[in-house]
């Protein structure tokens, strides 16, 4: 290999290894970043908002599926009102929110429209919108669309 070829190399390895060292995603609340278009995982993005009693009805039952099946699933909290980092912070402590919430909606760069009935939670698989689910979830019905998603 020619020194030319060997200096061009090193510097594809370099830009590349910097590239992949850069976290990607949407930002979360308290830090770190939501790969949501690179997650392996099934992805769901779950809408609620503080004035929705089905949705604080559900979050413990997100938050369980959420732990539990961690290596195969991750769930993500958008705040439907797009409400200050501020104050979703308040509203997250308020209501034991125990899943990372995603600030700002991803749902324009994502290409999916927006809910208009809460909850509502977006599932993606490698980057395409699998399933739009309307209405509470449960631990069982998450296993469920889980194990549907995993076996196709």
């Amino acid at each position: 290999m020619s020194n030319i070829k060997k200096v061009c190399f090193g510097i594809v390895i370099l830009v590349l290894t910097g590239c992949a060292a850069e976290e990607v995603g949407y930002p979360l609340l308290g830090g770190g970043k939501a790969d949501v278009l690179g997650d392996d995982r099934v992805v769901f993005l779950n809408y609620w908002a503080v004035w929705c009693g089905p949705c604080i009805a559900e979050m413990p039952e997100l938050a369980e599926f959420s732990h539990e099946f961690s290596d195969r699933a991750v769930v993500y909290a958008i705040n439907f009102d797009g409400v200050t980092e501020e104050q979703l912070a308040m509203d997250v402590a308020t209501l034991g929110v125990d899943i990372p919430s995603i600030l700002p909606d991803p749902q324009p760069e994502l290409g999916y429209g927006r809910p208009e009935v809460l909850p509502t939670t977006v599932v993606m698989q490698g980057g395409i919108v699998r399933d739009v689910l309307v209405g509470p979830q449960t631990l069982a019905s998450m296993e469920a669309h889980l194990n549907e998603w995993e076996s196709q």
